[in-house]
């Protein structure tokens, strides 16, 4: 086997187990209109292998103030895809505010 064929082959790996780990966000979407929209394009995007978008949909769509909050586990699945996939943005942090609920008075 020669170099390229490994490199191919890990990437080929890593690829399908970041597909999979985002196929495991599919529940966070709810059947409302909402959630249906999201879900059309979080599947848009895996369908044409733009996992990082799929991510931002996912996360995009849990900021919205409708969105009911996460668990810890789904909040850790999230934080290992982002990084994972080298992502920094503003939506981990933001997530974790939603997840925590707001600050006691």
């Amino acid at each position: 086997m020669n170099r390229m064929s490994v490199i191919d082959n890990d990437l080929l790996k890593r690829w399908r187990g970041l597909t999979v780990d985002l196929r495991a966000l599919e529940a966070v979407f709810p059947d409302s209109q909402s959630g249906i929209t999201a879900r059309h394009w979080f599947d848009e995007f895996l369908s044409q292998n733009e996992l990082q978008l799929a991510l931002l949909v996912a996360c995009d769509f849990l900021l919205e103030p409708d969105a009911r909050a996460i668990s810890p586990a789904t909040f850790a699945q999230i934080q290992d895809l982002y990084s994972r996939m080298g992502i920094t943005d503003a939506c981990m942090t933001r997530l974790n505010q939603k997840m925590l609920g707001p600050p006691a008075s």
